[in-house]
């Protein structure tokens, strides 16, 4: 995947605390950030997938109810 070149302005804390990660973990600030992004995205994905399959399992089980219902009425 090709890389491009940036540049953003965050508070001095969190460049310092990005510094710190970076020290101990050998890692460079963009490949930080990259990975911050990445779980962020795919955070963010998850939360998405999470609140589709709820929503569909309400639909699912209101069409499971309604079969329900006109089987009880085709046995009567």
């Amino acid at each position: 995947m090709s890389r491009m070149k940036i540049t953003v302005s965050i508070e001095a804390d969190l460049v310092r605390r990005l510094d710190e990660i970076g020290a101990t973990s050998h890692q460079s600030r963009s490949r930080l950030v990259e990975a911050s992004v990445r779980d962020w995205s795919r955070a963010a994905l998850e939360r998405d997938l999470i609140a589709g399959y709820r929503a569909m399992s309400g639909e699912d089980r209101e069409m499971a109810e309604a079969g329900l219902a006109a089987g009880a009425e085709t046995l009567k």
